[in-house]
């Protein structure tokens, strides 16, 4: 109410809102925002992910393409274009979507940055063992290191003191009848059951 006109509170607005499942006054709010701004990635970005909730992907890729368009190395919004490109089934598009995404990658391993595709995304996408351990491995570099800025605030993995394992815990709102459950059910009974204590937390559908 203070400053009606502040673009970068209506973008927060909108993202509280859509957290708050209320889609539509997202939607409006950050219609609002590019008003102000018509140019301001953030918002577009926001405005797709609101769209791609509410299952409208024509209007969600409109909004991700000039996401891309305004900031193309932005990794994050290349990953998003190309999962909605492939729930629409738009594979032309997808292909160039896809080589996009893997120079975005590439560059991002090259310079040792965080990699934006995700590795569920990548083993989709490459039958190359050699391509999914690089895009784990830049995954895992970047997890340790926020892991590490939080060690203020939350201790590092101890040891169960009986056993000498170490605790891991995976939290998920995908455990239930879902792709990436599927995907990564196998990679539970993987691991060395004598060196780690495997949890699970679940969040979302039962």
């Amino acid at each position: 109410d203070l400053t009606p006109n502040s673009l970068e509170a209506l973008n927060n607005l909108g993202a509280m809102l859509k957290g708050l499942e209320q889609t539509d006054a997202a939607i409006e709010t950050c219609r609002q925002a590019l008003a102000l701004d018509a140019d301001f990635a953030d918002t577009h970005f926001n405005l797709a992910r609101m769209h791609a909730h509410k299952g409208d992907l024509e209007n969600a890729i409109r909004a991700c393409r000039r996401v891309l368009e305004l900031v193309p190395e932005d990794g994050e919004a290349a990953l998003a274009y190309l999962e909605m490109l492939q729930q629409a089934c738009l594979w032309p598009e997808l292909e160039a979507a896809g080589a996009a995404l893997d120079r975005l990658t590439d560059k991002a391993i090259e310079n040792q940055a965080p990699v934006a595709e995700s590795l569920a995304i990548n083993l989709s996408r490459w039958m190359d063992p050699a391509r999914n351990f690089q895009v784990a491995e830049g995954a895992l570099a970047d997890l340790s290191r926020r892991a590490r800025l939080s060690w203020n605030y939350f201790p590092p993995p101890v040891k169960d003191p009986e056993t000498a394992r170490i605790t891991v815990g995976y939290f998920s709102g995908h455990f239930h009848d879902h792709p990436l459950a599927h995907q990564t059910a196998a990679m539970f009974a993987l691991h060395d059951r004598h060196r780690f204590k495997i949890l699970g937390y679940a969040h979302g559908p039962n």
